[in-house]
């Protein structure tokens, strides 16, 4: 049964059935090799904690992790249609929604500042 997105437990819960499907992802997979996601979710959730819920416990830039990556428009359209499938998968509501469009905007400005530091 889908609940609203609600807390840090549910962001929580999110982010750990979005990078377990992320992590065996054909295309996406490769992109996770060599990082501890046991220490890498809880930051995550901090990002997603403070974009989502306004409670300030991420400080960073979660741009510059992503530079080396070589990520493609392709990577970015995967990882939105994943995390749209898993937030649907168990979420509804206006947070829910808000976290869908964040996840697209965040992928829009990355793939933006990506091609001004990598033209092709």
């Amino acid at each position: 049964m889908k609940r609203e997105l609600s807390n840090r437990a549910d962001l929580d819960f999110l982010l750990s059935t979005f990078y377990q499907k992320a992590t065996s992802d054909e295309l996406l997979g490769s992109k996770f090799e060599g990082i501890n996601l046991s220490t890498h979710l809880p930051i995550i959730g901090d990002f997603w904690e403070t974009t989502l819920f306004n409670n300030t416990v991420y400080k960073g830039s979660p741009f510059d992790k992503h530079i080396a990556l070589e990520l493609t428009s392709e990577h970015f359209e995967r990882w939105i249609h994943l995390f749209e499938e898993t937030v649907n998968e168990h979420f509804k509501g206006k947070v829910a929604s808000d976290a869908i469009h964040r996840a697209k905007t965040i992928s829009i400005i990355f793939q933006h500042k990506l091609a001004h530091i990598n033209p092709s």
